[in-house]
């Protein structure tokens, strides 16, 4: 299967396996939107200690997936686009584990 026609819930499955195996235990996986998120936070990271993997279907799927994993696995953070968020000041957002970047 091309990577580019994965699914949101065949991406969370492999999330679910990769955290539940052992060479992952002590790793931080961090999420991020797209292809181009991957390239520039695998530059950021220290790949000896992070998982980089990029989750389709946008924000919400991102947050959704971040939502369910943490349940399973404390060591889950994503990294989003603020998009417009700060435009509202009123707007606070206040998700666990998730960062909002320009």
């Amino acid at each position: 299967m091309h990577r580019g026609n994965i699914t949101f819930q065949e991406k969370l499955n492999e999330l679910r396996l990769d955290i539940l195996h052992p060479n992952s235990r002590g790793f931080t996986f961090v999420l991020v939107e797209g292809e181009s998120d991957i390239k520039l936070f695998r530059k950021l990271f220290d790949l000896e200690k992070c998982k980089v993997e990029n989750v389709p279907g946008g924000n919400h799927k991102l947050e959704e997936c971040v939502e369910t994993l943490l349940l399973e696995h404390s060591l889950i953070i994503a990294i989003r686009d603020a998009d417009f968020i700060h435009l509202d000041q009123d707007n606070q957002y206040l998700k666990n584990n998730i960062f909002l970047t320009d």
